[in-house]
């Protein structure tokens, strides 16, 4: 038997006449050394792919005899480039017969940046943070079988974040999947695509794509597989939203995926959900029902929306339904009902009692909105139902030291749009949260209109209105005695 083989300052050229293009291989050198069926065989591969380095060294066996009747050991380290370096070391059992390969496969860290700079290609993402994508990194021990794939161990870094992961893959037809994932932390937004003038623009709101249903076939593998997977985070932050931690599990069997429990820490308060869609209907059902617990509104909407119009913490429980994986189709489909509960916070740039007080400058459109002005709340309930994407408002309410407000109207989420009367009330008490009594007082109804992105507030004149502008000196009595009962309450403080 030959005990050694090599090839030395070899040229290989590859032609592809149909693409037009040319691969050129050049300082080829191979050795093959103790070359046995008993014992491993060292490998040594050098060469320039269009003049860029690549390397394999190690060894393998031994092969057997007759081959594949031994355990073989591999050892190889793999070099690109001056920047790519891995690690295969394993070992293949019974590779002709039942066939196990185990071992661990180490990536060192490299630049995918750099990597594309050496092989003269564009990049093909572009980020938001031109900086990330510098590093990424892979270690992790795997075991293949003919019929499994597990993962353990495994460790995968980008940039400054970690993934570990514990995983198993078995019954291909018809895959069995459990996975255990962690991700330490990252700020998804530097990932995302540049964002354009356009969208960057503060308050804008985009409307609802359309997009075609997503059909799941027959034989697709979400119809066959099963799933559970336990994923957990630290610090996620996406769409300028900052997630402290989330756990959640996920469960699949025959199409029906589910979501329970997962849990949302942000905002110094947590949001508990349960969620199920049916991937084998068409269209797509989904159901979510979602529990915020103590929440601090102000600045999640500062993060999520560039919006500073709404102070306090909210609580609230909320169960949807719809139909589509589009989002218009969604939206259109969307049925449920909830209640949004906010306590100890404020309405920022709009002091509804001033307004409220000012009838006469209120019915002349003259309200005074300025960034200083607010409407402090003790409580502001708003319950409402869902059919059809178009949410009803009932018996939405707001309790301040000085003012009630009722409200009710509807939004249709599929246009944005907005059709809310809101009726506000002077009232000669201090008591806000926990006050069950019904007051009477001064009420200028305002009705809003238009968009979410640009909303129209006007009076709104109702018949009851109407009778006390009918009578102005009884209606300035009634204002100047309420002006004297708020200027009271307030020499109390």
């Amino acid at each position: 038997m030959v005990e050694h083989f090599s090839i030395s300052n070899g040229v290989v050229q590859f032609v592809d006449r149909q693409a037009g293009t040319t691969k050129k291989v050049t300082d080829l050198n191979l050795s093959l050394a103790e070359i046995s069926l008993d014992r491993p065989i060292k490998m040594m591969l050098k060469m320039r792919l269009d003049g860029m380095p690549l390397s394999v060294e190690g060894m393998v066996g031994p092969l057997g005899n007759p081959v594949g009747s031994k355990e073989m050991d591999v050892d190889f380290k793999i070099k690109a480039l001056d920047l790519v370096n891995c690690a295969l070391k394993g070992r293949l059992v019974d590779p002709t017969g039942a066939f196990t390969f185990s071992g661990k496969v180490d990536l060192a860290a490299f630049s995918p940046r750099k990597l594309a700079a050496a092989l003269k290609i564009d990049f093909p993402v572009e980020t938001s943070d031109p900086s990330v994508l510098e590093k990424v990194a892979f270690v992790g021990e795997f075991a293949i079988t003919a019929n499994t794939i597990s993962l353990n161990k495994t460790r995968f870094e980008l940039d400054e974040s970690t993934v570990t992961l514990d995983g198993r893959i078995a019954e291909f037809q018809k895959p069995a999947i459990q996975a255990k994932i962690h991700l330490d932390t990252i700020d998804l937004d530097r990932y995302l695509p540049p964002v354009s003038e356009k969208n960057s623009e503060v308050g804008a709101v985009s409307a609802p794509a359309s997009a075609s249903e997503f059909k799941v076939a027959k034989d697709s593998v979400l119809r066959t597989m099963a799933l559970n997977a336990q994923i957990t985070t630290g610090m996620v932050k996406i769409a300028h939203v900052v997630i402290d931690a989330t756990k959640l599990i996920v469960v699949g069997k025959s199409g029906v995926f589910t979501v329970e429990p997962a849990t949302v820490d942000l905002y110094e308060g947590k949001i508990m959900a349960k969620a199920r869609a049916d991937l084998a209907a068409f269209p797509v059902r989904s159901r979510v029902e979602v529990d915020v617990s103590k929440v601090q509104v102000e600045k999640l909407l500062q993060d999520a929306a560039k919006i500073n119009k709404l102070e306090g913490m909210v609580q609230s429980h909320i169960v949807l339904s719809a139909r589509g994986t589009s989002v218009d189709a969604i939206l259109r489909s969307a049925e449920g009902n909830g209640n949004l509960l906010f306590n100890d916070g404020a309405i920022v740039g709009i002091d509804l009692a001033a307004m409220a007080r000012n009838t006469t400058a209120f019915l002349q459109g003259k309200q005074q909105t300025t960034e200083k002005a607010r409407t402090d709340f003790s409580e502001l309930s708003i319950p409402f139902s869902l059919s059809k994407g178009v949410a009803t408002f009932t018996d939405a309410r707001m309790k301040s030291p000085f003012i009630r407000l009722l409200a009710n109207g509807t939004t249709n989420l599929v246009t944005q749009s907005l059709d809310v009367v809101v009726e506000p009330k002077l009232v000669g008490t201090i008591k806000g949260q926990g006050d069950r009594d019904d007051r009477s007082g001064l009420a200028v109804p305002v009705r809003i209109t238009g968009t979410f992105a640009d909303p129209k507030i006007r009076p709104e004149v109702t018949k009851s209105l109407q009778k006390a502008l009918s009578d102005p000196a009884q209606l300035q009595k009634d204002a100047k005695s309420m002006e004297k009962k708020i200027k009271g309450l307030k020499g109390m403080f």
